[in-house]
């Protein structure tokens, strides 16, 4: 049989999600969508070890039929499977430490601010740089789509890997250099020109909140060309008109390869 896509619960009775994932994408590579309860802080861990393991994507377990939320949550679980079963997977091996000179020597001396965008598959990719970064003089804003009851164990897993500090971002917080802001749930993530977070619940854009697109606007006013702007993995045109309008004012831009 030929499968396409397999959504993996984190609970089984004979193999844990993250020990199938990494037994399937060691093997078998296809993509995996993580399905987890996010109220239990356990399986929230459980949910990115598995991402790490090489899962492309999670939600969360949509709530039982009748139940508050439950059709949206349902319909959510679908989109993820049919947007996923086409992606391209290859096997996950271990790691070797990259031979490349690390882009941050120079890069911190040439910005004031780094700015990201993320969204499907963008949390390993995330990880992969905050890890190359051992020091970084300047503040990085991370936007990622990401799905509700996973912003906290998101930056708890990256405060694992890296020697920067990763947090959620709070109203009104200034910035500080070696330290990584990550958008929080059903926020945008501005800042203003006091160089302080601003968060709004303002309108979705591109109907996502927190949206990329309001994070590179915001620093492409205050930091003019002395700003770099990253967009990573995903689907949709979230950032993408941004990240040119940052590009035309003379910011150092940087995409992800498809």
């Amino acid at each position: 049989i030929e499968v396409d896509v397999v959504t993996m619960d984190i609970h089984m009775p004979k193999l844990n999600g993250f020990d199938a994932t990494r037994r399937i994408m060691e093997t078998k590579p296809l993509p995996i969508i993580i399905v987890s309860n996010t109220w239990e802080q356990s399986n929230v861990e459980k949910t990115f070890r598995s991402v790490e393991a090489g899962a492309v994507a999670f939600v969360g377990k949509p709530a039982g039929p009748g139940l508050l939320h439950s059709e949206e949550e349902a319909a959510d679980l679908l989109r993820m499977i049919k947007a996923m079963a086409g992606v391209q997977v290859v096997k996950r091996m271990h790691k070797t430490e990259p031979k490349n000179e690390p882009l941050h020597n120079g890069l911190a001396k040439r910005v004031s601010v780094v700015v990201i965008g993320a969204s499907t598959g963008g949390p390993n990719v995330i990880k992969d740089i905050l890890e190359a970064l051992p020091h970084f003089n300047v503040p990085i804003l991370i936007v990622l789509h990401i799905s509700c009851g996973f912003a906290e164990g998101l930056a708890h897993w990256l405060n694992e890997s890296t020697a920067l500090e990763v947090k959620l971002a709070e109203q009104g917080e200034q910035l500080r250099a070696n330290c990584c802001y990550i958008a929080p749930e059903n926020y945008h993530m501005k800042i203003n020109d006091q160089h302080r977070i601003v968060l709004s619940s303002e309108a979705p854009r591109n109907y996502i909140r927190p949206a990329v697109s309001c994070l590179f606007s915001s620093v492409g006013k205050v930091y003019k060309n002395s700003l770099a702007a990253v967009l990573l993995t995903g689907m949709g045109v979230d950032g993408a008109a941004e990240l040119k309008a940052l590009r035309d004012a003379g910011a150092l831009t940087i995409i992800q390869d498809e």
